[in-house]
């Protein structure tokens, strides 16, 4: 596989929009795209691998560098912050527009991983028609009644801790503390808040994306692994699957392979091909995608 180059997309914002893009040789330009949308604190060049298992499927890989991380040109401070609603309504749309500029003839999903795949799902809500149909793995509302009762408490207290600590220091210094990366105030808030209420009510941003989310036109498939039941299990990733119409579905993945990875929510990433046989027929099945075998 060839190294990726660079695509840049500029937000509402004026902030830069960092993409990599893949472009095996043996693609044309007309084949399928998957603009990937990673997890919290997690830089592009990790979602490197899926490249060539996705090229071995006819589809090209983009990856979006979150805002504030990896390659992006902001980083968070307490002079300088964010949440969810600057990456659904400035950056995910800078991204999608340059993408559609070099491959005019691409259709394009997304591919959203954690967080990703909850921007991915709002994204989708609030820009119908942007793109063809939109994947999730390991994304799930992080209410913390979602989740298994064992680890409700253990929810509720880490994600408002989070909060309080991004507040007294301006950003969150996840870097430091092994969870997540340096992450802004804003994405925090909106996240603890979310954990708290079980609703997506952001910062910033005058959407009601309870309401939209329940009127989503694009088809989705919100996938949950097992072996994943500490992050992100499945009856949180069916709590957001339920915000959704029916033709956004999840389905739970069950397969050893899956479930004997020493962090199964990242480390599909290196073993992707469970994942990817999921993906595949669903896309050309029930999203409609094209060209994709």
């Amino acid at each position: 596989m060839q190294p990726p180059s660079s695509l840049v997309g500029i937000a509402a914002e004026q902030i830069a929009s960092s993409l990599e893009v893949f472009e095996p040789p043996e693609l044309p330009p007309e084949a399928p795209i998957a603009l990937l949308v990673p997890a919290m604190g997690v830089e592009a060049r990790f979602y490197r691998r899926l490249a060539q298992p996705l090229a071995q499927r006819r589809i090209r890989l983009v990856i979006s560098e979150l805002r504030g991380h990896g390659r992006s040109d902001v980083r968070p401070g307490r002079h300088l912050d964010f949440g969810y609603a600057s990456m659904i309504e400035h950056d995910l749309p800078a991204a999608v527009d340059a993408i559609e500029a070099r491959f005019p003839d691409a259709e394009r999903w997304l591919l959203g991983h954690s967080l990703g795949g909850q921007l991915s799902a709002l994204f989708c809500a609030t820009h119908p028609d942007r793109v063809a149909a939109f994947v999730t793995v390991a994304a799930c509302s992080i209410h913390w009644r979602a989740y298994p009762g064992h680890l409700q408490l253990p929810i509720l207290i880490s994600t408002q801790l989070a909060a309080v600590i991004a507040r007294s220091l301006g950003s969150f210094p996840g870097h430091r503390l092994g969870f997540a990366g340096h992450e802004a105030q804003g994405v925090i808030r909106d996240w603890a808040r979310q954990a708290r209420s079980g609703r997506y009510r952001l910062s910033g941003s005058g959407i009601d994306y309870e309401r939209v989310l329940a009127g989503c036109t694009t088809p989705g498939l919100l996938l949950s692994l097992q072996g994943d039941e500490a992050f992100a299990p499945p009856s949180a990733v069916a709590h957001l699957a339920s915000k959704l119409p029916p033709r956004c579905v999840h389905r739970h993945l069950e397969d050893r392979a899956l479930s004997e990875l020493p962090r199964t929510h990242f480390d599909w990433v290196r073993t992707p091909g469970v994942v990817l046989d999921a993906v595949i027929p669903w896309l050309s099945s029930y999203a409609g995608v094209s060209e994709v075998s």
